[in-house]
């Protein structure tokens, strides 16, 4: 898993410096710093997701919405169980590190990001475009949106707990 993650990471650095220097959009739909992640009904049967941190969203203008804190709903679109399963344990292995990552593809469904207090109801289908990607590039587009999402977060700690209870 971490291998993927770090090969994942080059590619989507890789993307992202080249959308700078060419001018398209960076191709990635959400930037995270994932709290934490529950998975419904449980590990064994996953069905839905719960992704809970601060997000930063693309915008479909260019560029992404100010991070924000709240958390992503998500149910597996049918015949994907096997892609979701992979992806969702990705998250969960990142989730408390305080490590940026990002999913999801610009121009696609991204979901709707709500807020702590929201309950939690009607799932948005898993965005499976774009895979995950882990944020460790020194580019300046990166380290600006990391302190961006650590400050959102509640400062450059390696995990924080913002959720209600």
């Amino acid at each position: 898993m971490k291998r993927i993650l770090a090969a994942l990471a080059i590619a989507g650095a890789t993307a992202i410096v080249h959308a700078a220097q060419t001018g398209p959009a960076d191709p990635v739909g959400i930037y995270c710093l994932l709290d934490r992640v529950t998975v419904e009904p449980n590990d064994a049967a996953p069905q839905r997701i719960q992704v809970w941190g601060v997000f930063a969203l693309a915008d479909p203008k260019g560029g992404y919405a100010p991070v924000a804190s709240g958390y992503m709903y998500y149910v597996c679109p049918a015949g994907r169980e096997k892609a979701c399963r992979a992806e969702w344990e990705d998250l969960k292995w990142i989730a408390g590190s305080g490590k940026a990552i990002g999913y999801a593809e610009r121009g696609k469904p991204l979901g709707r990001l709500r807020a702590d207090r929201d309950a939690v109801g009607a799932p948005d289908p898993y965005p499976l475009n774009g895979g995950v990607v882990k944020v460790e590039s020194k580019e300046p587009a990166f380290t600006d949106l990391v302190l961006r999402l650590k400050k959102a977060a509640g400062g450059a700690s390696s995990s924080f707990q913002r959720w209600p209870g």
